[in-house]
This record gives structure tokens, sequence and C-alpha cells, in this order.
């Protein structure tokens, strides 16, 4: 691995560790390049105050220490701002607006709620039924033709029980809007190696079989989980196991 775009810190009140460590660490493993995305602060008109991305009063110290980095180990890796984002409609463009004031390099999409967060579904929650599975790849797909998000974080984080053949048949969608787009698809380590209900199987067996961009992503929420080598070799597993298109660096998309 020369690149990880997924790294998270103290600022999302669920990771660890100061920018830096994240930083220093990615050094020592090899890594050029690391990218913070962060859960971006969400605006909700409603009041409603997420208790997992950064806070209002916390962001623009996540955007100084990031930046503090870039200037800091300039010359010995490539250091970008970045956010993950769910793309919730109602809300959307005023969190853009809340976020292009700074020199934001990308965002990726991690969609962890169905439409927002005070009225609508966890994708962590098991679906039961295929209707589920048909809205949760229609956000993935209307996210993506908006052409902001650089890439995809766990598209396969729904949790859905029910039958196989019926999952692929609407993430098929999703892989063909991944190469129309040219939007790749993390295989997500934090998930990977910590036994969650991502990466599947059957997703990522389809997504060899179409050829769609791949992306490793280390998810990580403390230092020690940049690039670790166990977890890259579990990655390398599944890239060999079902021919993943593999993508060592991403062309990130800036926020307009």
């Amino acid at each position: 691995m020369k690149a990880n775009y997924h790294t998270h810190s103290k600022y999302c009140g669920h990771a660890y560790g100061e920018a830096e460590e994240y930083v220093i660490s990615a050094i020592e493993r090899g890594l050029d390049t690391i990218g913070f995305a962060c859960h971006v602060p969400y605006p909700f008109n409603n009041g409603h105050i997420s208790g997992f991305r950064i806070q209002a009063e916390d962001h623009e110290k996540y955007v100084s220490e990031v930046l503090a980095c870039r200037e800091k180990y300039a010359g010995k890796i490539k250091v970008l701002l970045g956010y993950e984002a769910e793309y919730y409609p109602l809300h959307f463009e005023d969190m853009l607006e809340g976020i292009r004031k700074y020199p934001v390099d990308y965002i990726i999409l991690g969609q962890h709620e169905s439409d927002n967060e005070y009225d609508g579904v966890s994708n962590h929650i098991a679906a039961k039924t295929v209707e589920r599975v048909r809205a949760y790849a229609d956000t993935l797909i209307t996210a993506m033709e908006t052409g902001l998000f650089t890439y995809i974080a766990h598209p396969d984080l729904l949790c859905y029980e029910g039958d196989d053949e019926e999952y692929l048949r609407e993430m098929k969608r999703v892989c063909e809007k991944s190469i129309e787009t040219d939007t790749p698809l993390e295989l997500n380590l934090l998930g990977l190696c910590d036994g969650r209900d991502y990466p599947k199987e059957c997703f990522f067996e389809l997504v060899g079989k179409m050829g769609c961009p791949v992306v490793i992503g280390c998810d990580a929420h403390s230092p020690d989980r940049v690039a670790k080598a166990e977890e890259l070799e579990e990655a390398e597993k599944w890239v060999r196991r079902f021919g993943l298109n593999v993508r060592e660096y991403v062309e990130t998309r800036k926020v307009k």
C-alpha cells in the first residue's frame, strides 16, 4: 500500500489519536500519501446533533491539525484533507457549504444511515426486505451521479439477511454506476479484520467479475491501524481470490 484515503482521528469522537500520530505511522510503513476522512459535520436544520462526527466547535481544529501536518511533513508524505460523508439529499448542499471555505481535497461516501440521522434507518441494522436494498443502491447511485465523491467507502455496509440473488441484482446497478462514473469501491480493512458484516464475499465476487475499480481503505480509527501488515495480507487474499481491479492511487475530486 502506498496511499490510504480513509483515516480518522480523535475528532470523530470514536477514534483515537492525533493527526500527527497517524502521519508518522504512515511514513514508518512506507506510505507516500495519507488522506484524512473524519466524519463530516452535518448541519441538520432541526437541531439534531450527531454523536459520531466532528462537532461544529472542533471543525477548525480538525482542519488546522491536518494542514499543519501537511506543512510539517512536506517532502516525506502527501497529506490530504478530506471527509467521510453520507448523501442526505435534504441537507447535502448545506453540508457542502460548510466545508467549501476550507481547502478540501476530497470527500468519500459512507452511507451509514438511510435518509438522515433523526428519522432514517441505520444501515448497520439488518435489512429484511429487498426494498431496503433497492433504496440503499439508489442512494449510492445518486451520490455517484453528483460527481463529488472520490470513492464509495464500505459499499457493502448494508446488513441484508435476505436472498443473495435479490441482493446482487440491486448491487449490480451500483457496480454499473461505479464503472460508468469511474468511482472506485472500497475494500474496507476495518470491516475485514474486525469481523464485521462487511466486506461481503458475494459482493466482491460480483465486483471482480464486472471489473469495477477498487481501492483498499484502512478506515483507521487508531494510528496502529494505518497500513497494518497483517490487514494488508488479508486484503491481498481477497484481491487474488476475486481478481479485483485495485488502484494504488485514486484521482481525488474537488468539492465544488
